[in-house]
């Protein structure tokens, strides 16, 4: 078993992070849905080792960037309806491209994409 690497989670992070500033800025939750999907979809494929985790992460970014907000006390120009714990929606993108990456992973050989053919 391998040990466990934060490097994962950070960059899950810091992804969820983005995607939840964009939200508040922009009140776009369909395209941000659309990156949170994506981005776990590619951490599933490229590390698939404590994908679901990530994926928490992933989701739980976007409410805590609108807490974070509301702490602050910083005027939220999009605000979420009916109440702010619909951010946590943001969970079911970010775990179902999570989800898809690692059956994609299963379909992909034991050698990864780098294993060649031989002839």
């Amino acid at each position: 078993m391998r040990p466990f690497r934060p490097v994962g989670i950070l960059l899950a992070a810091c992804i969820g992070i983005a995607c939840g500033i964009y939200d508040l800025h922009t009140g776009r939750s369909d395209t941000m849905a659309l990156f949170l999907g994506a981005a776990g979809l590619m951490l599933a494929v490229v590390a698939p080792t404590g994908a679901v985790p990530r994926a928490l992460v992933l989701g739980l970014s976007i409410p805590l960037v609108y807490f974070v907000a509301t702490l602050l006390d910083l005027t939220i120009p999009f605000p979420p309806a009916p109440h702010y714990i619909v951010t946590v929606v943001a969970l079911v993108p970010a775990l179902a491209g999570t989800l898809l990456g690692l059956g994609l992973r299963r379909l992909l050989p034991t050698g990864g994409p780098a294993r060649r053919a031989r002839l």
